[in-house]
């Protein structure tokens, strides 16, 4: 794959039933390769063709009439892989599109791998890492989230503020090793607390992109809602309410849930319909019951695989301390707080305050009664849309990148703590080096083969 001097070829329509399809080829050679089978209407030679222009013609494919075709050519190196490409605009019959392949193979081609032409634009400059992985993503995009999340990256929004970042530890990197060669002529190129402000100042914007991006992995599946809570808080209940059929088993006696029930259940909120995957579980809190004491266990952790929760209490008996202490350790994730049981509230009065545990006030709901389940259900239905699918509002990031970024500013931090009045130079530049290597990675600045297969090895041929 790492291997730009040759021309590749292939399909690059999608398989199926279609009216057109396309045989792509690039390469130094793509011209005089395609001139041995394509002869245009007009009488010129392919190779008159300027940049970007489109020519009607027949394709000779040693078999049988002439086949008509369209021809595109895009001249290097203003194309998409940056050299000389031809497109093959031709019926979209699969065996015929083959025989096409075949006679171009015979003519000097090779058959691409999967997702060279995208390959070859990265290797000659024409697109970063990220915006490589993005042109897979729109590929693959399933849903519309996924593909506006896709066309982001691809836009080069993150190639922006990595770049960015890149360019100013490299600065900062450079004058530390300056430094140390001027240690012996007490030359200060940077003042101590004038490289801790600005890694500090590195350091939070690199973290803030992490927090505030999304999880790539996370678009075109089902979000997964939690409800979590105290036993017997109407959990359940709720479950079921907002299923509308019985799906939980609900009894007064506490600890009934065991293990996690998932539903399916979609909402509209505002013209936008949220699906999500619902989950009942068992109530959060020890037990001398061994069985409920696994259950709990076995509830923890797998909240922490869900991307947002909807925390019940009983408003009959009001946010206790054990609410406080069971909230307190979810705050960190999308949450909706309930308060069930309205309708057992003592004079008809639901105990709702959360006494300044929480930021936002409860929904009121009786389960039993159905009482506030519609306000719930547009709560809900926003939460989710506003909170798990971010793709308008900020980044989706992949594995890599979150792992990469993490690097980063966890480097840039140790680099940042070393800072004494009098510079540790060397320590220091080493943090700052490991920084810089872990965004030129995610850029493709550095990078090896092995990185390279993994990332264009889940394109399709002809990408």
């Amino acid at each position: 794959m790492l291997d730009t001097d040759d021309t590749i070829v292939a399909i690059s329509s999608a398989a199926g039933v279609g009216a057109r399809g396309i045989v792509r080829v690039s390469g130094t050679e793509a011209i005089a390769i395609c001139s041995t089978m394509v002869e245009l209407t007009d009488g010129r030679e392919l190779a008159e063709l300027a940049g970007f222009e489109l020519a009607d013609g027949r394709l000779d494919c040693g078999k049988g009439p002439r086949i008509p075709a369209r021809v595109l050519v895009f001249l290097a190196p203003a194309s998409y892989t940056r050299q000389d490409v031809v497109e093959l605009h031709l019926p979209a019959c699969a065996p015929l599109m083959r025989r096409v392949v075949g006679r171009l193979i015979e003519a000097g081609a090779r058959a691409a791998e999967a997702g060279e032409f995208t390959a070859r634009a990265f290797l000659l400059g024409r697109i970063d890492l990220t915006q490589a992985e993005a042109v897979a993503a729109v590929i693959n995009a399933n849903a519309e989230t996924g593909l506006r999340a896709a066309q982001h990256l691809l836009a080069g929004e993150l190639s922006d503020k990595l770049s960015a970042a890149y360019d100013e530890l490299a600065e900062l990197a450079a004058l530390v090793e300056l430094g140390i060669d001027f240690s012996d002529q007490d030359i200060e190129l940077i003042s101590p607390a004038r490289l801790r402000k600005r890694l500090a100042r590195l350091a939070r914007r690199t973290k803030t992109l992490l927090s505030r991006s999304g999880k790539f992995e996370q678009i075109d599946r089902v979000p997964r809602v939690a409800v979590a809570g105290r036993p017997n808080v109407g959990k359940s209940s709720l479950v079921n309410a907002l299923l509308g059929r019985r799906r939980s088993i609900v009894a007064e006696m506490p600890g009934t849930t065991r293990d996690v029930l998932r539903e399916t259940l979609t909402l509209d909120a505002a013209g936008h319909t949220a699906t999500l995957m619902l989950e009942d579980r068992a109530g959060l809190g020890h037990s001398a019951d061994p069985l409920a004491e696994h259950a709990d266990a076995s509830a923890r952790r797998e909240l922490g695989e869900v991307d947002a929760i909807v925390f019940v209490f009983d408003a009959a008996e009001g946010w206790m301390d054990a609410d406080a202490a069971l909230f307190a350790d979810l705050h960190a994730m999308p949450a909706l707080i309930v308060a069930n049981k309205t309708d057992l509230a003592e004079r008809g009065q639901a105990r709702m305050s959360t006494g300044g545990h929480a930021s936002q006030s409860p929904c009121a709901v009786s389960a039993l009664l159905g009482t506030g389940l519609d306000e719930l259900r547009r709560a809900l239905a926003k939460l989710v849309l506003r909170g798990i699918d971010r793709s308008d509002t900020g980044l989706m990031l992949t594995a890599r990148h979150r792992d990469g970024l993490r690097t980063a500013a966890e480097a840039i931090e140790r680099a940042a703590r070393l800072i004494t009045d009098v510079l540790p130079a060397e320590l220091i530049a080493s943090e700052l080096a490991a920084a810089c290597d872990a965004l030129a990675l995610l850029l493709g600045r550095r990078y090896s083969e092995q990185v390279l297969t993994q990332i264009f090895g889940r394109f399709c041929i002809g990408k």
